[in-house]
């Protein structure tokens, strides 16, 4: 399971940085980037180098080991059809991280 002050500490180090599409390096990235970055860090993987997109996110996730729905202290990846955010449970009520505005979570996967 992963270190949530880790996942916090990589968004922090990145925050603010500017928004390049398709980007996979401290210098910039996307939503789904971050995403990316995250649920890598999340389950052990390096976290640049191997990044996926809003299109291929699913199978990504799946293959990362994450399960569908949510649950009280999952790490929770929603996305729709051109937008990522994830969600990090932190005390007392969960932190959501994002880059871009989702009105909505039309699917969702944890870990």
């Amino acid at each position: 399971m992963f270190v949530l002050a880790t996942l916090l500490t990589l968004v922090n180090q990145v925050s603010g940085t500017p928004c390049v599409t398709g980007g996979d390096s401290p210098a910039g990235t996307d939503c789904s980037g971050l995403m990316s970055w995250v649920t890598n860090a999340a389950t052990g993987r390096p976290v640049y180098g191997d990044r996926f997109t809003t299109g291929n996110i699913e199978d990504e996730l799946l293959a990362r080991g994450f399960q569908c729905g949510t649950r009280p202290g999952a790490l929770v990846v929603g996305w729709n059809g051109g937008h990522t955010a994830v969600t990090c449970p932190t005390a007392p009520r969960p932190r959501r991280i994002r880059c871009c505005r989702l009105p909505r979570h039309p699917a969702a996967l944890l870990c």
